[in-house]
């Protein structure tokens, strides 16, 4: 015998099968939403984070992470490798490093040096004896360097160093910034922090990855290619692919 549904029967079954595309539905739902936020979500957030409170020598980022943003103003006369390793290798501090470099072109190079030369012989003229013998180092040191660019043998950079400490709470970061300006102003790194009073905003977009110097040329500094290279980080390990 053949059986036949009723339609009470087919209208049952079709309910149940709307019951199970709807779980299925609900199912997809929540298995998108334990997703971790795609790529593009994170790096808004770091770039352009929902809310920002300005203060004179920190902000507030989305209400829970208190960052402040330093440069360094003076550099060593000679610094030595490894100048920000301390820096670089403590674990303690949350710090975020943005190095800002533009190249002089050999004839500026030249020009400035020229420029510097002539200053300290001004300098020279108008002081004391004692004082006139330490000029003149400069002088001589000043001629050397100026012949090595001539050479193409060293070039010169404006360069910035620009430091953005994260911290959980405004005390702790007070405590860390006390141990930052430790460790920049002691040896290797012998250089002067200075906070970006009133440019907060400017010192976060200058660290952030957009990479512009909002803060200006008047927060960086004339350094040497050898001054440079001392800025980063060298590694140890040899590495030797199979093939040599």
């Amino acid at each position: 015998m053949t059986e036949h549904n009723s339609p009470s029967d087919t209208a049952s079954s079709d309910r149940g099968k709307d019951t199970i595309d709807e779980d299925a539905v609900d199912d997809s739902s929540a298995g998108t939403d334990d997703r971790l936020p795609d790529t593009s979500t994170i790096h808004q957030s770091v770039v352009a984070p929902s809310t920002v409170d300005w203060e004179t020598t920190y902000a507030v980022i989305n209400d829970e992470t208190y960052v402040r943003t330093f440069w360094i103003e003076q550099f060593p006369e000679e610094p030595p490798d490894g100048l920000l390793e301390r820096l670089l290798l403590d674990t303690e501090l949350q710090t975020d490093i943005s190095i800002h470099l533009d190249p002089f072109d050999s004839q500026s190079a030249q020009d400035m040096m020229a420029d510097w030369i002539s200053d300290l012989k001004i300098n020279q003229h108008d002081s004391n004896s004692l004082k006139s013998e330490d000029l003149q180092e400069d002088i001589d040191q000043a001629k050397y360097m100026r012949s090595l660019v001539r050479a193409n043998k060293a070039s010169f950079y404006r360069g910035g160093v620009f430091i953005r400490l994260a911290a959980d709470s405004q005390q702790q970061l007070d405590n860390q910034t006390t141990r930052l300006r430790s460790i920049i102003k002691d040896a290797p790194a012998n250089c002067t922090l200075k906070v970006a009073n009133r440019w907060q905003e400017r010192g976060l977009a200058t660290v952030s990855p957009l990479g512009a110097n909002e803060l200006g040329r008047d927060r960086m500094s004339t350094l040497t290619n050898q001054a440079i290279g001392a800025m980063f980080p060298f590694s140890s390990n040899y590495l030797m692919m199979d093939e040599g």
